[in-house]
Formats: C-alpha cells, sequence, structure tokens
C-alpha cells in the first residue's frame, strides 16, 4: 500500500512518531530500555519490508522494462534493416552515377591536358599522346548531352598537337639547316 496509495506512508510515519512520543524515552530501567529497543526492532522490521516490497516492485517492473526492450532494440534493428534495403536502389545509383560523373572528368581532363603543349615537348611526347587521344573512347551512352563538347575537347587536342608536331618539326628542320 505505501507505494500504491498517496499518503500511506505519511500516516504510517506519524504513527511511528506518535508510538515513540507514546514511549517516552526513560532508560533508567531494564524495561524501559527493553521497550525503546522492542519499538526500535519494530519500526526496522518495517523498514526492511517496506523495502522488500520496494525491490519486488521494481523487480516486477524491471521485468516488463526488460521486454519493453526487447521489442525495441528488435524493432530499431530491423526497422533499419528495412530502411537500408529501401534506400539501396537510390544509394546505388547515385553510386553509379558519381563512377559516371568521374569516368567523364577524367577523360575530359586528359582531352584538356592533351590540348596544353608544353614549350619542351618532343615529337615522340606528341606521338604518345595523339595515340592516346585515338584511344580514349566518347561513349554517348556515359557522356550523354557532354558528347558533342568531348568530341570538340578532343579535336581541338588533336588541332593542337598537330600544329605542335608541325612547329617542332619546322624548327628541327631549321637546326639542321
Amino acid at each position: 500500500l505505501v507505494f500504491s496509495e498517496p499518503g500511506i506512508l505519511a500516516q504510517l510515519l506519524e504513527s511511528i512518531e506518535a508510538d515513540i512520543a507514546k514511549q517516552g524515552t526513560d532508560v533508567s530501567t531494564e524495561k524501559g530500555r527493553k521497550a525503546l529497543k522492542s519499538l526500535a526492532f519494530g519500526i526496522a522490521k518495517r523498514k526492511t519490508a517496506i523495502d522488500a516490497a520496494g525491490k519486488a516492485l521494481n523487480a516486477d517492473l524491471r521485468k516488463k522494462i526488460d521486454v519493453t526492450d526487447k521489442v525495441r532494440r528488435e524493432a530499431w534493428d530491423k526497422l533499419e534493416a528495412l530502411q537500408l534495403r529501401a534506400k539501396k536502389p537510390a544509394d546505388d545509383w547515385d553510386a553509379a552515377e558519381k563512377d559516371k560523373q568521374d569516368k567523364i572528368t577524367a577523360i575530359r581532363t586528359l582531352l584538356y591536358t592533351a590540348a596544353q603543349i608544353p614549350a619542351d615537348m618532343t615529337l615522340e611526347a606528341v606521338a604518345e599522346t595523339l595515340e592516346l587521344l585515338e584511344r580514349v573512347e566518347i561513349d554517348p551512352a556515359l557522356f550523354g548531352d557532354l558528347t558533342d563538347a568531348a568530341e570538340k575537347e578532343r579535336t581541338v587536342a588533336r588541332m593542337s598537337l598537330k600544329m605542335a608536331r608541325t612547329r617542332i618539326e619546322k624548327a628541327e628542320a631549321d637546326r639542321i639547316e
């Protein structure tokens, strides 16, 4: 009752205080000392009983909490797995799109770099770069709307390399003369 009905504990405490006041504090006789010890023992028994009842109540509540926590954990784990399963196609698409963009960027960077002719470029380097440009595949399935732009970039790179080759050949011919 102490845990379920408000005010019961207050009534119990008032009753015990009244018993203590009624008992008095006569320690001059053996009977008075025994009565005080007996009263204290009775209070200890009530204290122990209330504590034991509280622990038992907590144990019952803890079992309910444990059941709730088990269901919560199971729900969390299963819902998280379902969340990941639901999101997986979008994540896969994002990963494929990023891979596609990375490939496009790598090829366009190569085309741009090939058009940048260093002053000390050799005929061998020009030939290797031209050969590399021919091997680069500009796949419309990959490039989509950027296919024409990439082909123009390849054309610009080819023209730059061919002009560089002509310039280098002329410079070597002039040196020989």
